[in-house]
């Protein structure tokens, strides 16, 4: 019986020892990825800094834009002919043009058919006004959403700005 414990106690001493090597590697294992661990946290404050300095610096250069494009901006909209406008869509007679077709900024208006304070015709004049941007009636919300979309990502920034519409 001596014997057979003297063989036990070897045979357990024997995975002790096994169980204690596989302890250490475990435990350097652990350390290893501790060190990486560390390392990663770090290299993500480093990235999250400079992402933030990036940040920082396309605000500052997008409001720079748009203060060379000028901080007061007027745009003119002029909305499509309606069924229940008296106007019949498919006439030529609609009373404005854009003389600057490539540009878009300028709007003449004709007054053709007006009447003075008296009810009597008055004469018939061209008007003509400059903006930043005339969309037409056929301009899609979309588009016009892409001009004012640059003031809306200051608005967002942090920055003063003012979208007025009527």
């Amino acid at each position: 019986q001596t014997r057979r414990l003297q063989n036990e106690n070897s045979s357990l001493t024997t995975t002790l020892a096994a169980r204690d090597e596989e302890i250490a590697q475990l435990k350097q294992k652990v350390a290893e990825l501790e060190e990486i661990r560390r390392q990663n946290i770090q290299y993500i404050a480093e990235k999250d800094q400079e992402s933030r300095e990036h940040e920082t610096a396309r605000r500052k250069l997008h409001n720079a834009i748009q203060e060379l494009k000028g901080n007061i901006r007027v745009f003119c909209r002029i909305r499509p002919i309606l069924p229940s406008d008296p106007i019949d869509p498919s006439s030529e007679a609609i009373p404005y043009a854009f003389p600057d077709s490539l540009d878009n900024r300028v709007l003449e208006v004709s007054e053709e058919g007006r009447k003075d304070y008296k009810g009597k015709a008055a004469n018939a004049r061209q008007l003509t006004f400059n903006f930043d941007r005339v969309f037409g009636p056929s301009t899609s919300q979309e588009q016009v959403f892409v001009e004012i979309s640059q003031l809306i990502q200051s608005a967002l920034d942090g920055y003063n700005t003012c979208i007025f519409t009527y």
